[in-house]
């Protein structure tokens, strides 16, 4: 889970991209006390004690050459370190008491004590501002940032760091090209055939969607509007990852995951993320949950390519025989139970 600190205002506490859940407030009143972060405004803090999240099996996604060696009989740290008591969970849930959350759930405030201070990552300017913590407990990112696009290119910075990828296969599903990334196989064809039917846009058709944010989405946003506070933060999402993948390129042993070097040639070195990726990535939400209708279009389709073989009466004849039809009469329930 990502911490998204900035000028006296807490702008985020979102779950990682792999589905970490988040709990609170559960406890008594939060104790609020003011933070100076190592970048920016002091901000008030009364996360502490009040949220827990929990994300199976670990925040690490990243395992370099390095650590393959390094973890050659066991995981690499943050790997698979929540597992446990994610597994635990189901077997007090639902009457888990609040003074229990913490043996199943990690400490999920804004803040991260200086004994559990691990990794520290710093930029050069113009992005001094970002500052990056992944404490030892967990190997969980805490972004600090003096200005939101500050913020922004951190958790840029950190997705690539724990996902990237993950990431790079995500923008080739939502082009189709699942196949060319990972290598041509039935069911990697088959993907892509079924994201083209649904979502098959083309790169220059994903960079209009990103660009056309500012002129659709015009509701006053602070000094700006929703639509160009959106496409400015993906701005610097984007220069985010784009700054990890530069570094991972410049030390690939201990920043490049080590699974690109099992991909074709051509697909061993990710190239620079685009505001295009970020569309083609939620692409992927829309080929799954924004698809509908009974399949109209395939429907017509087979009308017409059976209607030009067989004539317009036998092709609606035959058209009619294997279509889809709802028949409110038709049973759908069995009265006797079966071993399934």
């Amino acid at each position: 889970m990502f911490k998204l600190i900035a000028p006296a205002a807490i702008l985020a506490l979102a779950s990682s991209a792999l589905g970490g859940q988040l709990v609170g407030p559960v406890a008594a009143a939060a104790t609020c006390v003011t933070v100076q972060p190592p970048v920016g405004a002091p901000f008030v803090d009364c996360s502490q004690g009040q949220v827990f999240n929990i994300l199976p099996a670990g925040n690490n996604g990243l395992t370099t050459a390095t650590e393959t060696g390094a973890a050659a009989n066991g995981t690499a740290p943050h790997e698979a370190d929540q597992l446990a008591m994610y597994l635990n969970l189901k077997k007090v849930a639902p009457g888990v008491q609040a003074s229990a959350l913490g043996s199943y759930y990690k400490n999920a405030g804004f803040t991260v004590p200086m004994s559990d201070i691990g990794q520290v990552q710093t930029f050069a300017p113009p992005h001094d501002g970002t500052y990056i913590i992944w404490d030892k407990g967990f190997g969980v990112p805490h972004i600090y940032g003096r200005t939101r696009p500050d913020t922004e290119f951190g958790v840029g910075y950190a997705a690539a760091h724990d996902r990237l990828f993950m990431m790079d296969a995500l923008r080739h599903v939502g082009r189709s090209r699942l196949a060319q990334f990972i290598g041509p196989s039935q069911s990697a064809i088959d993907e892509d055939c079924s994201i083209a039917q649904v979502a098959g846009y083309s790169d220059s058709e994903l960079t209009y969607q990103a660009n056309l944010l500012p002129q659709r989405y015009t509701t006053p946003f602070g000094s700006t509007t929703e639509g160009q506070q959106v496409h400015d933060d993906g701005t610097n999402y984007v220069s985010g990852i784009n700054a990890y993948i530069s570094d991972a390129i410049a030390d690939p042993a201990n920043k490049m995951p080590v699974e690109y070097a099992a991909l074709p040639a051509g697909q061993q070195v990710p190239r620079q993320w685009t505001a295009s990726d970020v569309v083609a990535v939620a692409t992927i939400v829309q080929s799954i949950f924004a698809v509908g209708g009974g399949g109209e279009v395939e429907s017509w389709l087979l009308y017409k390519s059976l209607a030009q073989t067989f004539g317009p009466q036998r092709g609606l004849a035959i058209w009619r025989d294997m279509r889809q039809q709802n028949d409110p009469l038709a049973p759908t329930t069995l009265q006797q139970p079966f071993p399934y």
